[in-house]
């Protein structure tokens, strides 16, 4: 009378005994109760280990299956990759990897991030043109700035350092020490 015997129990149950019990609300499918039974999640919920979350906790990324995996032990946080950095511990995030030193043409900013130079500077302490520490190709670091001349009169442009440099003081302008 309304009792059928069955092998297996449908999606949102699970055999407990004779019967088939509901699973936790949180799971489609489980192998018990609690929520953290789960064997598969509903569309809206993403998998992490046997339970279902609305989304994958730091150090875990979620995959195309909507499963969270975990990241890289050089990431913090991660995306769409196990090395698809987003946030790093201890090390500077450089584009999507972690670094211990940021690349030469680099400024680590207040994130702890590697950030790139102004496009004039080869080496730099911030992002800004007046920003450089050094200068490459044909321009010359004068007063923290990459410029092809010096700006100032008593100064030399230095062809080995890419500086502008100080003429002697016997000298009203000069093009050498």
């Amino acid at each position: 009378s309304g009792t059928e015997c069955i092998s297996t129990c449908p999606d949102g149950t699970w055999k407990n005994g004779n019967i088939c019990s509901p699973c936790d609300t949180t799971c489609a499918t489980c192998n018990g109760g609690s929520s953290s039974n789960c064997l598969t999640c509903p569309s809206n919920l993403v998998q992490q280990g046997t339970t279902c979350i609305s989304s994958c906790n730091d150090g875990f990324y979620q995959d195309s299956d909507r499963i969270c995996k975990s990241c890289d032990d050089s990431c913090a946080t991660c995306s769409g990759t196990s090395t698809t950095c987003i946030s790093c511990d201890g090390t500077h995030l450089q584009d999507t990897t972690c670094v211990t030193n940021c690349d030469t043409n680099r400024y680590v900013d207040s994130n702890g991030d590697c950030i790139p130079c102004h496009s004039t500077c080869a080496t730099c302490d911030g992002g800004s043109s007046s920003n450089c520490l050094s200068c490459s190709g044909f321009l010359f670091l004068d007063d923290g700035k990459c410029t092809p001349t010096c700006s100032d009169s008593h100064q030399y442009a230095n062809i080995d350092t890419n500086k502008c440099e100080e003429c002697d003081s016997s000298c009203l302008t000069c093009t050498g020490p």
